[in-house]
Order: C-alpha cells, then structure tokens, then sequence
C-alpha cells in the first residue's frame, strides 16, 4: 500500500479546499453573477480566475477558470501516483478522452465557435488542450478518425472500423453509445492489472456504466425517436453493470416516467422507483441528479472501506467534477435571475 500513502496524503489536503456547506449558502445568497464572481475571488478558485482573461464576460471568465483549477487538481493526483496507481487513474479518466470527443464532435456539427466548444472539455486524459483545438477545427468524422489514429489514440481505430462499416452517421447518437461502449469495455480491462484496488475502480467503473444506462432507459422511455423495440440492443451497455438488459427493456416499454421507475422495484435500483417529481425540476433531470448523488455515494464508500486505497482519490475527483458542477450552475442562475431555491433544486451534493 506504499504506493497510495503519498497520493493519498496528498489528496486528503486537497480535500481539504473544496467548498463547505456554509460556502455554498454564502454562493447562493448572492443576489448577481458578479457578486459570485467576487466571492470566489476569495476562494481557492481564485488564482485559476485571475490568470483568465479580463475581456471576457463574467459567466465566461468563471467558467475558464473552473475548468482550468479543475484541469489542474485532476492533472496533479495523476503526476504524484506511482505505477499502479497511475494505471487505475488511468481507467478511471479514459472515459473523459470520450466526453470530450463528444463535446468536440457536437460542436463540428453544428459549426460552434471554438472557444465555445472547447470550454465544454476536461482535458485531463491523453487528449489535452492543443489536441482538442486540433480535432475542433476539423470539419469530418473521418478526418476526426485520422488524427486519432496518428496519435495512437486507441479511439481512432473505432471510428475509422464504425464508419468503415456503417458510413457517416445521421446523427451522433449511436457513434456515441459505441464510444461509451469501448471506454467502458476498455477502462475495464485496465484494472484486472491490478488485484484488490483493480476491484474497486471497477466496481466505480461499473457504478458509472449504471448511471448511463438508466438514464437512457429514460431517454428513450420519453423520446418517440429513440424509443423503439431495438432500444436495448442498441443502447444498453452490457459491460458488466446491475442494470440488467432485461430491466433496461421494461423501463423503455413502460407507458410513462411514473411506470418506468416501478420497473426498478426488485433491482438493485430500486431506492430510485421512489424518486417524486420536484417543483421545477423536470423528471429526467432529477432522476439525473439522483444518479449522479448515487455515484458520489458509492466514491465514498469506497474511500471509507479502504482508506489507505484508490477510493480515496476516486472519491475526491468525483466531488471535484461535481463541485464545479454545482458551481456553473449557481453562476448561470444568478445570471439568469433566479432565486437561491430555484438554483438548489439543480444542485448535487453527496448526501
């Protein structure tokens, strides 16, 4: 357990600076973005915010600003771990090399600004900023593929085979579900490197493979062009997870949200059958703020089953993710003149 004593030390001071509960409510008492802005001008945010640009908006400045104090954090645990460790957090990020494909594939699409796009990613994997730049200026899956490939970015080989095989997608939607489906099969296999702590990020691994795929039971429950007889076979990840591909099915069948999640009754999420919409919150969402607290829950678990573990790294980049998260969220309320009750109702804390 050598290998972890350093990171972990190193990570529990980190911990150390994210934001408590008496920090948040002082966030949303706030009346406007710029009030906001200078309050966490006096937070550890702060130097990551000044280094940003003066010309830009307000909302803007802290946005860059978060994902480059994020960037950073996330960067660091992985540069102090040693071998083993390294490998895990390895599995552990790849899935944000596919987020920011994502990211930067949507934006091709639509022809967004670049800076628009790019502020959307977390570079913290082998796709780092000046990469993404490059594969945002490409305007062709294919050209996309091609890059990849040159870097050895194992991803490049997927999607020259999908369009090889399938041609250029009408829309993202399936490219992305395989991109999913090869992270996860991928990051997977990483930790069967490793013994004891190899278990528990898959265990995490599998937790997030869960959340995906409830919410896109969900998704195609709700959405008639997704919500076909094939939606299992063609959306379900089967790497693994709780979520049968059988439960998966009954959710898409049901006839409405309410009988989607009495589907869950008798499984392993059956805590979320009994989710009650929320006054402004729409249904998918709360049931993707519910998720994203089970997971939250489960990095804390296992931090706690195996302080001197992975789990406790794995526990602070989640709460690091969601921390900026929550952020974003208080900054674009205020901006939008919502009160302190609207915006917690967006808000995901571990509970």
């Amino acid at each position: 357990m050598d290998d972890y004593g350093y990171i972990n030390a190193r990570v529990h001071s980190m911990q150390g600076q994210l934001l408590s509960q008496r920090q948040y409510d002082e966030l949303l008492s706030k009346q406007t973005a710029h009030d906001v802005l200078e309050l966490l001008l006096t937070s550890p945010y702060s130097t990551s915010i000044v280094r940003t640009s003066e010309s830009l908006l307000e909302t803007q400045r802290l946005e860059e600003g978060l994902r480059t104090d994020l960037c950073a954090h996330l960067r660091k645990i992985r540069e102090m771990a040693s071998e083993h460790p390294r490998t895990l957090l390895d599995a552990a990020l790849f899935r944000w090399d596919v987020e920011n494909l994502k990211a930067v594939l949507r934006g091709a699409r639509i022809n967004a600004p670049l800076e628009d796009l790019l502020a959307l990613t977390i570079p913290i994997g082998m796709l780092d900023d000046v990469a993404l730049v490059e594969l945002a200026r490409t305007r062709s899956l294919q050209d996309v593929a091609n890059l990849l490939e040159t870097w050895r970015v194992p991803l490049g080989k997927l999607l020259k085979n999908t369009l090889r095989e399938h041609g250029e997608p009408q829309t993202l939607l399936s490219l992305e579900i395989e991109m999913d489906r090869f992270a996860f099969s991928q990051s997977i296999g990483m930790t069967s490197r490793e013994k004891q702590q190899g278990r528990h990020v898959k265990e995490y691994l599998l937790s997030l493979a869960d959340q995906a795929n409830v919410l896109m039971a969900f998704r195609c429950l709700t959405d008639v062009e997704l919500k076909t007889v094939d939606a299992a076979e063609t959306y379900f990840l089967d790497v693994g997870g709780r979520l049968t591909r059988q439960t998966f099915r009954a959710v898409v069948s049901a006839t409405d949200i309410t009988h989607g999640l009495s589907k869950l009754m008798g499984t392993p999420h059956a805590w979320l059958a009994h989710t009650a919409p929320e006054s402004r919150i729409g249904m998918i969402s709360l049931i993707e703020r519910k998720l994203r607290e089970a997971v939250l829950r489960e990095t804390r678990r296992l931090a706690h089953s195996d302080p001197l573990g992975i789990g406790v790294a794995l526990r602070y980049v989640e709460r690091k993710i969601n921390e900026v998260r929550n952020l974003r969220l208080i900054m674009r309320g205020k901006a939008h003149g919502l009160s302190a009750a609207q915006i917690t109702e967006w808000l995901v804390f571990e509970g």
